[in-house]
């Protein structure tokens, strides 16, 4: 019967308050009765002038500079 059906139910949920609202949720979701949360994350963006004002900073030769080496140029072998 359901009053039994319900009793087994109970009786094997958590003692825990949260728990149990946790559980009950997420069942009744399972099963339609409630509608799933939609979350929506929200991204911090750098605004462009930033962008544009850290490119300039690093472009900048009292800044950065580039150190004579091996990296300065590039060997491209053909069949090797």
């Amino acid at each position: 019967t359901l009053a039994k059906a319900a009793k087994k139910v109970l009786r094997v949920l958590p003692a825990d308050p949260d728990k149990r609202q946790q559980i009950l949720t997420r069942v009744g979701q399972d099963l339609g009765l409630f509608q799933k949360p939609i979350s929506q994350r929200v991204q911090a963006s750098i605004p462009m002038d930033v962008i544009q004002k850290v490119k300039e900073f690093y472009n900048n030769d009292s800044i950065s500079w580039q150190a004579p080496g091996k990296r300065d140029c590039i060997t491209v072998r053909e069949n090797g």
